[in-house]
């Protein structure tokens, strides 16, 4: 990326991707061009240029928190996280934000990216069960939140725990298996059924892109899946940034600009940037087997 930079061979960035990739890439771009983060993230990037679209905790995890008080009495958490800036980080704003309230966190464990031995999940769900907690906000990401999910479905923990993340998405449900996601729950701004206006607009769209780049199943049947939390925030991030631009391409003044306030439309309503942090409708979903079943929006 630097050598692209040096070349002037981009104009701007944007992506999905993991808040450690994010530090990186601003400390190579540093605010030589526009930068759009598009994915849920801990809050508190400043780094100039930096336009980050995602949610944030207050929204994402401190508004479903006091819906799990309010609609299931649930106050006692344990934190399970990969080890690295977004869950420690999102662990810090989600305790700060809950003090004064009869909310709290129990324990936190955070586990190295990409854990593949089964026994340290076995280990993990032992502490779990030792703390007695009313859920598990689980801050893991990818193949992680599989392996935890399906070790916590094998100590049969599912039956007296709630689980809920706001970063799994429809992929993660899928890949840990109907046995493995009783009383699971996620929190995005978008979902695939969130059946609004916008929202099936935008799944037509992508439907009709997918079909037309990959082709159609049998006999003319669509092969898109449906498009999940990734796709959209992915699309949504491309929109901020070719909306920030007043007058042809978009520049870091643009992004400077839009920072301070700014909104725009996403697929799953409005968004409104205020003073550097974007500010969702955020829904939550409950996993019905290898499905998500939207239940509430919490904000």
């Amino acid at each position: 990326m630097g050598l692209l930079l040096h070349d002037g061979a981009i104009d701007a960035i944007s992506g999905w991707h993991l808040s450690n990739t994010r530090q990186a890439i601003a400390r190579v771009v540093r605010g030589s061009i526009p930068y759009v983060y598009a994915a849920a993230y801990e809050g508190g990037e400043n780094s100039d240029g930096v336009v980050c679209s995602g949610e944030v905790p207050i929204d994402q995890i401190l508004a479903s928190l006091q819906w799990f008080r309010r609609e299931r009495a649930l106050k006692r958490w344990y934190i399970v996280g990969n080890d690295y800036i977004w869950p420690r980080g999102t662990a810090a704003a989600t305790r700060k934000g809950l003090e004064g309230s009869d909310v709290g966190v129990v324990a936190e464990c955070y586990l190295p990216l990409g854990t593949e031995d089964d026994s340290q999940w076995d280990a993990t769900c032992t502490a779990v069960a030792r703390a007695e907690p009313d859920g598990v906000l689980s801050l893991l990401v990818g193949s992680d939140a599989v392996r935890f999910n399906r070790a916590f479905a094998r100590h049969q923990l599912d039956v007296s725990i709630a689980r809920f993340s706001p970063f799994t998405d429809e992929t993660v449900v899928l890949a840990s298996g109907a046995e493995a996601t009783g009383d699971l729950y996620i929190s995005a701004g978008w979902f695939a059924g969130l059946g609004s206006a916008s929202a099936t607009d935008f799944t037509t769209g992508f439907t009709r892109a997918f079909d037309l780049i990959h082709g159609t199943g049998p006999i003319g049947v669509g092969a898109a899946p449906p498009p999940g939390t990734m796709a959209e925030t992915t699309y949504s991030g491309l929109k901020v940034l070719a909306g920030m631009a007043r007058d042809g391409m978009p520049s870091v003044d643009d992004a400077r600009r839009v920072l301070e306030s700014w909104g725009w439309d996403s697929p799953h309503g409005p968004v409104d940037m205020r003073d550097g942090s974007a500010r969702h409708r955020v829904h939550l979903a409950a996993a019905d087997g290898v499905g998500l079943d939207v239940i509430a929006r919490v904000n």
